[in-house]
């Protein structure tokens, strides 16, 4: 079952705050967007069911950026929800996985990751706004195959 976009990026936060760190809105869209497309691509399902569009820095969530735009730079310093989502073993798992793997970077590393070339933000900035899960899909699959499979076969 795909969340709101505002839950996934609830649940870094809490992840966050549970290890002294704290994340800025746009650490918090890339985390969500990459959560998202590990999801894809692990499973075929999306994490999230809001649109992501490709702005000039990257992939990015209109929803969740209008929600947390007023914080700007700033580190968030709380819980955005009152109430936390329960999320799935399978996107636990996921979630955990990009906290674990994405969560130190910084909001500038975050952004080269996610709109570097061959990316599906590279592949859609300036042609179309929208960038669909099917080509988020198709990348992500694409690393999970590269890093996350045995290739020893």
């Amino acid at each position: 079952m795909a969340h709101t976009a505002l839950q996934v990026a609830d649940k870094f936060i809490r992840l966050g705050l549970d290890d002294g760190k704290k994340f800025t809105q746009m650490q918090l869209l890339k985390l969500v967007y990459i959560a998202h497309g590990w999801m894809l691509g692990a499973t075929d399902q999306p994490l999230i069911d809001n649109l992501v569009e490709a702005w000039q820095y990257g992939p990015v969530i209109p929803a969740l950026y209008h929600e947390l735009k007023y914080n700007a730079a700033k580190p968030i310093e709380k819980p955005i929800l009152v109430t936390e989502e329960t999320f799935s073993e399978d996107e636990l798992e996921v979630i955990t996985f990009t906290y674990e793997n994405y969560g130190q970077l910084s909001a500038f590393q975050l952004s080269d990751i996610t709109h570097a070339t061959n990316t599906p933000w590279s592949q859609t900035f300036g042609r179309d706004n929208y960038i669909p899960n099917s080509l988020i899909s198709k990348h992500y699959k694409e690393l999970y195959q590269k890093y996350l499979t045995d290739n020893t076969k």
